[in-house]
Parts: structure tokens; sequence; C-alpha cells
């Protein structure tokens, strides 16, 4: 007897898989509405470019461990950080409010930073400048979409 309900329990479980991979199926691939899909593409980057301000920068590190960046808009700025004051100066076109920032707009900064490509090493593809760390001991750089640092010294 007990080989008995195995055995109609089998067939019966045999018998309803047909049933539940059409309910499966039915259930499986969700159809989005053009407004649905309108209202997701609006949060996709494009969409959302014009409301960040700023975008990426290239900071170039000074000897006394504050940092200059150039903001790209108009009008284009001249920004100096100093991390131990917590202070962030828009410079004037002159740069007599900001010391040790270079005078001329296409120079780099002097001591650390700045450097701009070669610091990736040989092979592969290096996207950008070498960004020296703070305290000059290391460089990240991008190659190959990875990133990675170097011992400098």
């Amino acid at each position: 007897m007990h080989r008995c309900a195995l055995r109609s329990l089998a067939v019966v479980v045999v018998a309803s898989m047909p049933l539940f991979a059409t309910a499966a199926r039915a259930q499986g691939a969700r159809v989005f509405s053009p407004a649905e899909y309108d209202r997701a593409a609006a949060q996709l980057q494009p969409s959302l470019n014009g409301l960040m301000v700023g975008g990426s920068v290239q900071a170039n590190w000074l000897p006394d461990d504050r940092l200059w960046y150039r903001t790209i808009g108009t009008p284009a700025q001249i920004i100096l950080i100093d991390p131990a004051k917590k202070s962030r100066v828009v410079c004037d076109a002159t740069r007599s409010n900001c010391p040790g920032v270079p005078a001329s707009a296409d120079s780099v900064a002097g001591g650390r930073g700045g450097r701009a490509g070669g610091g990736g090493g040989a092979g592969g593809r290096v996207g950008g400048a070498a960004v020296p760390s703070p305290d000059g001991k290391r460089t990240a750089f991008i190659r190959d979409w990875n990133l990675w640092v170097r011992d400098v010294a």
C-alpha cells in the first residue's frame, strides 16, 4: 500500500509540472509602459548632467598640503583648498589672495601635483594624469580601466 501511495504522488507531481511551468512563464517578464520607460530614462546620467555643477577636477597639490583646482565653466575659477584650516578660497584674477598658486593659468602646480600622463608606466592605456598622494610617496593612475597605486619614493 505504501508503494501505491508513492506512485500516485509521483503521477500527480509529474502531471502537474506543465501547469507550474505555464504559470511561471506567465509571470516571468514584466512589460513596461512607455511612460514608465521615459521616467526611468530621465534618471540616467545624460539627463542629470545639467544638474551637476563642477564635474570632475584635477587636484594640484602644493608643498604645504594645500591644493588648488580649476573649474570648467563660465567663468572658469581657480579654487584653493586648505584641509588643515577647512577653508575654500576662490582666487582673484591676480591670485593675490591665494599664495602659492601659479600666476599662469597654463602652468601646473609646484610641488607634488599636476603632472599629466606618463605616470602609468609602459604598456596599456593610461586614462589621464597620474595623481600623487598628499604625502608624495605614492601615485595613483588608471591603466587598462583599473586604478593603480605605485610607490614613488
